[in-house]
């Protein structure tokens, strides 16, 4: 077996600027709650199970607006802290053994944000890797406790509930 040693990795001089180390130290969890953002980018990553893979689009959003945190309008303060922050969040897209569920939030969440050609019936293959790029949304995040399987230790995320995308002219925004 041919192990890796710091001698043997190619590894370069990383140019950091002060914003790149301010963005880092903002890269804090996002508290529960509703924040209208902006799609920022979108990013196809692999994920691989044991006997299959599929793609992810792999979504950035930048907060604009906080419109509540922790079930309660944002202070003055909580609102100027988080502005700018980033919720990032997976759609899973088409494959043979994707699960029900997976299916349903991805056209949910395509619905909602009027990705999907009503007239063709479609979902573009383009809707998660283009179209939803610099979509204004309204995202509602939750917090999820878990056992780390590695370490046995309760830890808990903030992610985008199940149903938890919006669009800014939705009657049915729930705040």
């Amino acid at each position: 077996m041919n192990e890796l040693t710091w001698e043997k990795a190619t590894v370069f001089a990383e140019a950091v600027t002060q914003d790149d180390v301010k963005r880092a130290n903002e890269s804090k969890k996002v508290p529960p709650g509703k924040y209208r953002c902006t799609c920022e980018n979108s990013i196809p990553v692999e994920v691989f199970k044991e006997d299959y893979s599929y793609i992810c689009a792999n979504l950035q959003f930048t907060i604009d607006e906080v419109l509540e945190v922790k079930g309660k309008k944002p202070t003055d303060e909580e609102n100027e802290q988080y502005i700018d922050w980033k919720i990032f969040d997976k759609i899973i897209l088409p494959h043979p053994q994707e699960k029900y569920g997976a299916r349903q939030r991805r056209i949910l969440i395509a619905d909602r944000l009027g990705l999907i050609d009503k007239e063709a019936e479609t979902l573009r293959k383009t809707a998660f890797s283009e179209d939803i790029v610099g979509k204004e949304v309204v995202l509602h995040t939750t917090e999820r406790s878990y056992e780390d399987k590695t370490t046995g230790e309760e830890k808990t995320v903030t992610n985008v509930k199940f149903d938890g995308y919006y669009a800014l002219d939705e009657d049915n925004v729930p705040f």
